[in-house]
């Protein structure tokens, strides 16, 4: 079974198969990001993720470009797919206040609003629906996630996470990090609940683990725990 990600994620990497992605690069500014930056905005510019990890926060007193730590209720985590467009809401909704929060070294491609309207919005177009629909792919990512971590109960978001960890694994370097951490800090569930959630789910043969990261999912893991 494939998740709802699962299926974004498959869509969205055949769709950018067909697009001219060195055009970004050419109108834009690639910049690289440590963990712990974040990216205000201020300067009002389309925001091209490229690669590494990103955290959303609505936080209104983050104001500042570099943090420690980030802790807030209103944070959504994800790794980025590659070309996934940021920033269209800062630009064009001004009193939302989004950051962005670095949470694995990132590649980011800058472009201003007069270029990215110029040269995305206006030009063509095929040009102009690529743009919308690479806008769209964003947009479904964020309500996945939102969806993922409000709708649902305490399993059903860990099963969700279990599978959104798989699907990435493959592509970044999450596996680097345990999949009980990477559970935790983005469902804030108790580390015990996870831990038993896991240990079960490894005696009965659904996953398989190695140091705590994830080996595989061995057969479809259950609706209900």
């Amino acid at each position: 079974m494939r998740t709802l990600f699962e299926r974004i994620r498959e869509d969205h990497k055949s769709f950018l198969e067909g697009v001219t992605l060195s055009k970004f690069h050419e109108y834009g500014e690639t910049v690289f990001l440590k963990k712990g930056q974040v990216i205000t905005n201020t300067q009002g510019e389309i925001i091209i993720a490229i690669n590494g990890g990103l955290s959303l926060t609505m936080d209104p007193e983050l104001n500042i470009t570099t943090r420690g730590s980030i802790t807030t209720h209103s944070l959504l985590f994800f790794t980025v797919m590659p070309y996934t467009i940021l920033g269209y809401a800062n630009i064009y909704a001004t009193k939302i206040p989004l950051y962005y929060y670095v949470e694995q070294d990132i590649a980011v491609v800058k472009i201003s609003r007069q270029e990215f309207e110029e040269n995305f919005l206006h030009k063509d177009a095929q040009t102009r629906t690529e743009t919308f629909t690479m806008l769209s792919f964003s947009a479904a990512y964020m309500l996945d996630i939102i969806n993922e971590r409000t709708g649902a109960q305490g399993y059903d978001i860990v099963r969700s996470l279990i599978y959104r960890y798989n699907a990435v694994a493959r592509e970044t370097s999450i596996n680097k990090h345990s999949l009980s951490s990477y559970i935790i800090k983005r469902s804030k569930l108790s580390r015990s609940y996870v831990f038993k959630i896991l240990s079960e789910l490894k005696i009965g043969g659904y996953i398989s683990m190695l140091n705590g990261a994830l080996l595989s999912i061995n057969v479809e893991l259950p609706m209900k725990f």
